[in-house]
């Protein structure tokens, strides 16, 4: 009799799950994206947020029809497949509980788990169903499953979030190492190409020189203007070779000075033009955090050069807030924003994910927009470190 009570307790819930399950989706998806909106360092509307965080909403309808599942089969047995955790690769991602979080009560993965189970629980209750309303220490026991439910899919998402997580350290080391190597091998071919023969070169020059010095003044002075354009240009290749090498000589002269040496190689190599604006107020962005904002404007430029087809590029860097705000447009074809960031799971893209990886350990923050066939627009933002900046009138003026 018992067990027949609880089926037909079972059954009941289970139509009313079903009936109001879009009700249910909704209620926790507006309190879920309520709750971001409160913390969100963007200050991105409720409208907005509805839009971005989808994939939540998604997986709860999942976990919810798991539910049903759970209650449908509770003689029968119950049969998990990952296959809906492991394809959800950036839902899962969520799972690496990001560095700023140490109190996991204020974790958001936390708040919308509870908000959920809440949620469900208090609609089956708030129904008026004389059976339910009967045997309501029986119905908290079956909604109390939903609990165990939530959290075999968070471990399972976590499981697979570090897991990707884990492989793409691994493919990023790898591709470090082997882009160090390329830039080693590229600074030995520099040198043996353009200097090595440069010294050669210098050393014949000498030698005529010496012995048309007492003959033909003219030749002689053709010959030290010659030598002079030969030491001037290969001064300047050595200090492109210096700014992508010698951290101190970045910090001799700043990121402002360093972005205007490397648009100008970008645009000779790509033919884009770049408009370069600085609006720092005479702060000179050096150290660390000034070299990492540095590869991450040139990782996008890169991005703008080889895969745009863009006609024409922009850079700004500001200070606003005490932060430093780096944006980077073109006019270009655009992409898939969304799909692409997916496919880093897989790692196709790495330009992105080295991005992503620097602008976290400035525990600043990267947003990429894009239209297609109207451009890309790329926005890091991260807090200014004092430590490795300074302000002074001369600096703006050396600039």
């Amino acid at each position: 009799m018992k067990n027949d009570i609880q089926k037909q307790l079972e059954t009941r819930i289970v139509a009313l799950l079903q009936s109001k399950r879009d009700h249910i989706l909704d209620q926790h998806y507006y309190a879920y994206c309520h709750h971001i909106s409160m913390i969100d360092r963007k200050k991105r509307t409720i409208d907005r947020l509805e839009k971005l965080c989808l994939p939540i909403r998604s997986r709860f309808s999942i976990i919810l029809d798991r539910f049903v599942e759970v209650l449908n089969n509770s003689r029968d047995g119950y049969s998990y497949s990952l296959r809906e955790s492991e394809q959800d690769i950036e839902y899962a991602m969520r799972f690496v509980v990001p560095g700023r979080h140490r109190n996991l009560d204020f974790h958001d993965i936390i708040q919308m788990s509870e908000s959920f189970v809440n949620t469900t629980v208090n609609t089956v209750f708030e129904h008026n169903d004389s059976l339910l309303q009967a045997h309501q220490l029986e119905v908290n026991k079956i909604l109390s499953k939903l609990t165990y439910v939530v959290m075999e899919d968070l471990w399972v998402s976590s499981v697979v979030g570090f897991r990707a997580h884990h492989g793409q350290i691994q493919q990023l080391l790898s591709k470090l190492m082997r882009a160090h190597e390329e830039e080693r091998q590229n600074f030995w071919r520099d040198v043996h190409d353009d200097f090595l023969p440069l010294l050669v070169i210098a050393a014949l020059k000498l030698e005529i020189i010496e012995e048309v010095s007492q003959k033909n003044v003219e030749v002689m002075k053709e010959e030290i203007c010659i030598l002079k354009k030969l030491i001037k240009g290969s001064t300047q290749r050595l200090r492109n070779l210096c700014q992508g090498f010698n951290l101190s000589w970045f910090d001799k002269k700043g990121l402002i000075f360093s972005l205007k040496a490397f648009v100008k190689l970008f645009e000779e190599e790509f033919g884009i033009p770049v408009t370069l604006s600085a609006r720092t107020r005479g702060t000179k962005i050096v150290g660390f955090q000034g070299v990492t904002l540095l590869r991450i404007i040139q990782e996008a430029l890169h991005n703008v050069g080889k895969h745009s087809g863009a006609s024409r590029g922009k850079v700004c860097l500001e200070i606003l807030n005490g932060e430093i705000v780096a944006t980077i447009e073109d006019d270009g074809i655009g992409f898939d924003v969304k799909k692409t960031l997916r496919r880093n799971g897989s790692f196709d893209h790495f330009g992105l994910v080295f991005m992503r990886e620097r602008i976290r350990v400035l525990e600043g923050s990267l947003e990429i927009s894009s239209v297609k066939n109207r451009g890309t627009k790329v926005v890091v933002c991260t807090p200014l470190n004092r430590q490795d900046s300074h302000s002074s009138a001369s600096v703006a003026k050396n600039l």
